[in-house]
């Protein structure tokens, strides 16, 4: 096989690896029996807590969870904790926390709280909103990029917060509970959808094309 063409084999093999799988970037319930940490269908670096019960209920305590997103290596930043409230005023609904550490950066959300991490308890909490009753909280952490050392891609924090309603802040078609995407700075939306297979096929054919005529070129000039 010409060494083009088996380098371009491999370029096509790795376009269909996850973009997760690159990044180095993963999602961990604090119990691994618990339903968080769902990646949401269709999307990269997206993670749900799916919705246990009727639409309508925040289905306390069985739907609701903690979570925390890890950028293996990652670098932040800075450490930072945000609070979103249930009102103006009220009971803390959810706490998120960004903590740099030797393995890396984490980025935990906790649902229905109790205080921070006891790494965290010395920063200042930062109230990022209030959870709406029907449309909850959709925002980006504010000064939060975390920068993944093995492709030098820099992300952004996307959180959602469910409320008393059906709730799909990322648009993948079901009840969820919170959630998180981690998203590039360049990108326009958020979260990222991922390629389909189609496109990436296409990309891939035209590169072997190129290849293969490539090396057709070079055996005539060399005939």
């Amino acid at each position: 096989m010409p060494r083009t063409v088996f380098y371009t084999s491999i370029l096509i093999s790795a376009l269909f690896i996850p973009r997760a799988a690159w990044a180095l970037i993963d999602c961990t319930p604090l119990d691994p029996g618990n339903p968080a940490c769902v990646p949401a269908p269709g999307f990269v670096n997206t993670w749900v807590i799916p919705a246990t019960g009727i639409a309508g209920s925040e289905n306390e305590p069985s739907g609701e969870r903690t979570m925390t997103v890890r950028v293996l290596g990652g670098t932040n930043t800075g450490q930072a904790v945000f609070s979103i409230l249930e009102a103006p005023g009220g009971p803390v609904s959810d706490f998120i926390e960004v903590f740099n550490q030797a393995g890396g950066t984490t980025v935990t959300l906790t649902s229905d709280p109790p205080p921070p991490l006891a790494e965290n308890a010395f920063l200042p909490v930062t109230e990022l909103g209030v959870e709406d009753a029907i449309t909850g909280l959709v925002d980006f952490l504010p000064g939060v990029v975390i920068t993944d050392p093995s492709d030098g891609v820099s992300y952004r924090v996307r959180v959602a917060s469910d409320g008393e309603a059906f709730f799909d802040p990322f648009g993948i078609g079901m009840d969820t509970s919170d959630g998180i995407a981690l998203c590039p700075i360049n990108s326009p939306v958020c979260p990222v959808p991922m390629p389909e297979p189609s496109s990436l096929a296409l990309i891939g054919a035209g590169l072997a094309a190129m290849s293969l005529f490539r090396h057709k070129r070079n055996s005539r000039r060399s005939a």
